[in-house]
């Protein structure tokens, strides 16, 4: 019965591999990796859900892209063991629904696109363990209903767009966003914001830019002009009902805007007064409203007075127009619209220069993507006029250098992705224009040099990634992030960080991920561990050559870390307070794929928020309990190292003090089939997950029947130490007797101190012991006296 079994579980993975298969042949979706982080996948020819296996299970990847790949569904480990992801992309899909629990793990991610789906609304929880997203972007889809509280764990977003749903603002819960303090950039247009509690925005410290295009407005909403609204830069009123402007005080607490959009209304005059405002403006957009003629003439005026000519704009756009579609017949280059604001290229056939014309001009256009589109080189207009542009990604082409300018305006813009092209450095002053970056993308170029001073101007910047590069730590300028206080993610590696100056992040006031894997390290460099890193929760140095962790305070700064990930280096020593000396509120330790031997006694103990251990692909032997209790251990992997037994009642034992697992995976480990059976059989008592796949009888057990051939072995070695006392026994008469007499009591001793030796268990010590008992009993005193008398 059990080989039937065990046949009909291979048949079963047989077939499921066969299904899988055929469903990867239908799905045809085809995923590319950049520099092994980044995922980029393209759509098959049919509907698609999204399972565990496709992007899950490679904790290397920072950044996967979905865009548009026919997803319907995505199953609840889509993204497992991805730790290290940042970017998920799931835009333009199918999605309708987000089951609960869906979303959990992965919690460094920092930037999460559901635009253009089907979502009608989130469950409370949902983004319970997406804490440290900072840009959710939503358009696009169909919310009608945002649920109070479902938005409260997000308090590090600065971006959110919600524009193009079916939200009804006199249906939004005013306290919505209470816990969203930070945010910069809101985004409600084409939404029905008529009627919006006056709270709505009550939470918002820091806000700059809103966006109430086409929101069914018939006046200026009170929400939108509140006095802790006074950071607001940027206002879009345009292309609804607002008739007047009658109240002179209406904008009275937007102390720094400088920006009005008030085109495309039904507005026929403005109090007198209010113009008065328009002093501090640096743009105002009245264009397409029926004015009086009195009151336009006086706004002409004004507006000239800011350089601000309608009658020219149109022609210009008009012009532009043409321009535009001479180029995009030329290059080959096909640009999509979405809701007139976002503009999606694809590549043509040929190599590419960007010039004026193609994206340009357009002052409705909030973000533009140009990825993978052949461009080589930009010209100097090439966004001309894109007044609002905020999201411009140039990944993926072949741009070797930039021009000094031709980042020039666009001042509004907060992302800019140029990874993966053919960088190699920058002008100095090539980001002047742009100071309200707030991420930036540089991964996958070849920059080996950074001139001092040119990140100066962007002291808003919270994200920037140098991966992959051809940086070198010696050569970089120790200030030269000396006026971005504010980074909270840091990218370097795969770039050579050895020898970098100890005060190369010493601006640094909030970070929060400092990210280097591959970065050619021998031991924890010190410029990772300076007392202005408190905040730092995730620090990941894997991948390198880190030999010993022998410096107890070496983290000792580091009170807010969270995840510290050490795998893959060569460690064969650690100190054993290098935890618990420092790391109090840690909650993953990774030390896979080292040269681990022994575990100091205590190395983690009473770390009682950690929940994650992978001590996997070492060479340990043993796991003193007393190493990990007080501990809050949910998650331990023990797999491929050289255990062959645990101690008795591991998991009861672990409980009693405290620790309750939740996973505990051991595969492919040299273990006593009879220990191994007590394991799994305890682990199932406790609802304790396993992998089962490895030990559920359909694969092949590594284990051993240990304890015939220790005995063996440890009789060898008793016999040997017998035969040497008896040998000194013999030229040594006056004392023989009394050794042999002692023999008895000393055997013991040394058959205890050989159990320590090959770590045997309780169980298999009675055992041993049962199998020497003819030469460890009282009768071996005879044995061994009896040469002795005869020398008499």
């Amino acid at each position: 019965m059990v080989y039937l079994k065990m046949e009909e579980q291979i048949n079963l993975l047989i077939l499921t591999g066969l299904l899988t298969l055929l469903a990867a042949v239908n799905a045809n979706l085809k995923c590319q990796t950049f520099n092994e982080k980044d995922v980029v996948c393209k759509p098959g020819t049919s509907d698609f859900i999204l399972r565990r296996g496709l992007v899950s299970d490679n904790n290397k990847t920072t950044g996967i892209t979905l865009r548009g790949c026919r997803i319907t569904d995505i199953d609840y480990e889509a993204f497992h063991n991805d730790f290290s992801l940042q970017y998920i992309d799931l835009s333009i899909n199918k999605i309708s629904q987000l089951k609960l629990g869906v979303l959990d793990g992965n919690i460094q991610v920092t930037y999460l696109n559901l635009s253009y789906n089907m979502l009608t609304s989130f469950p409370l929880g949902i983004f319970d363990q997406k804490t440290n997203i900072e840009v959710l972007d939503l358009k696009g889809n169909k919310l009608n209903f945002l649920e109070r509280g479902v938005l409260d764990p997000l308090r590090k977003l600065v971006h959110v767009d919600l524009s193009s749903n079916e939200l009804v603002g006199k249906n939004i819960d005013p306290y919505i966003f209470e816990q969203s303090r930070r945010i910069k950039f809101m985004d409600f247009s084409r939404n029905d914001m008529s009627e919006s509690p006056d709270l709505l925005l009550q939470a918002f410290q820091e806000l700059d830019f809103l966006n109430l295009d086409k929101c069914s407005l018939t006046e200026v909403p009170a929400f939108a002009t509140r006095s802790n609204l006074r950071t607001m830069k940027h206002l879009m009123l345009s292309t609804n009902q607002i008739r007047r402007l009658n109240n002179p005080r209406i904008f009275l607490n937007l102390d720094d805007l400088e920006i009005l959009n008030l085109a495309e209304n039904v507005i026929e005059e403005i109090d007198s007064n209010l113009r008065n405002v328009g002093v501090t403006l640096t743009k105002i957009f009245v264009n397409d409203n029926p004015w009086q003629c009195a009151c336009l003439n006086d706004i002409l005026k004004e507006m000239k007075k800011y350089n601000v000519r309608m009658e020219t704009q149109r022609n210009m756009l008009i012009l532009t127009g043409l321009v535009t579609l001479v180029a995009a017949v030329n290059a080959n280059l096909k640009c999509q619209t979405f809701n007139e604001k976002d503009v999606v290229c694809k590549p043509g056939t040929s190599d590419f220069i960007l010039r004026r014309g193609l994206v340009s001009d357009n002052n409705k256009t909030t973000g533009i993507t140009l990825r993978g589109c052949r461009i080589t080189e930009l010209d100097f207009e090439a966004f001309e006029n894109d007044f609002f542009l905020q999201y411009l990604d140039l990944s993926e082409n072949k741009i070797s250098q930039l021009k000094l300018g031709v980042l020039d305006g666009n001042i509004q813009v907060t992302y800019l992705n140029l990874s993966h092209n053919m960088l190699t450095s920058f002008p100095l002053g090539i980001f002047d224009e742009k100071t309200n970056i707030e991420v930036l993308d540089l991964k996958g170029n070849k920059l080996n040099f950074l001139e001092l001073g040119v990140f100066d101007p962007l002291r808003k910047l919270v994200h920037l990634d140098l991966s992959s590069n051809e940086l070198v730590g010696k050569n970089l300028d120790p200030y030269i992030f000396d006026q971005s206080r504010k980074i909270k993610f840091m990218d370097f590696s795969r770039n050579d960080m050895s020898v970098s100056p100890e005060l190369l992040l010493q601006a640094f006031q909030e970070l929060d991920f400092l990210n280097l894997d591959k970065c050619s390290l021998t031991e924890v460099p010190a410029f990772a561990t300076r007392s202005n890193l408190k905040t730092m929760k995730h620090l990941m140095l894997s991948t390198n050559q880190i030999r010993r962790l022998n410096n107890p305070r070496i983290f000792l700064n580091l009170d807010d870390l969270e995840i510290l990930n050490l795998a893959e280096n060569v460690i064969e020593e650690i100190d054993s307070n290098v935890f618990t000396c420092c790391v109090k509120k840690i909650k993953m330790i990774v030390l896979r794929n080292n040269r681990i031997k022994t575990l100091p006694d205590g190395l983690f103990r009473n770390l009682n928020r950690l929940g994650n251990l992978d001590l996997s692909y070492n060479l340990i032997k043993y796991v003193p309990i007393n190493t990990i209790q007080g501990t809050a251990l949910k998650n331990i992997n023990l797999s491929y190292n050289k255990f062959t037994y645990l101690e008795a009642n591991f998991c009861l034992e672990l409980r009693n003090g405290g620790v309750t697992l939740n996973k505990f995976f051991l595969n492919d480990n040299p273990w006593q089939c009879a220990c191994l059976n007590d394991i799994l059989k305890e682990m199932k008592k406790y609802n304790v997950r396993y992998n089962s796949y490895k030990l559920n009888g359909a694969q092949p057990r590594t284990c051993t029947h240990y304890d015939s051939t220790i005995v063996d072995e440890i009789k060898k070695k008793v016999i040997y130490v017998m035969l040497v006392w008896i040998r000194f026994s013999k030229y040594y008469y006056d004392v023989g007797i009394a050794i042999c007499v002692v023999w008895h009591i000393c055997s013991r001793r040394l058959l205890l101190t050989t159990m320590m030796e090959y770590q045997l268990s309780t169980r298999q010590y009675d055992k041993v012991t049962a199998a020497l008992r003819p030469v460890t009993s009282a009768s071996a005193t005879n044995v061994m006296a009896r040469p002795i008398l005869e020398t008499q």
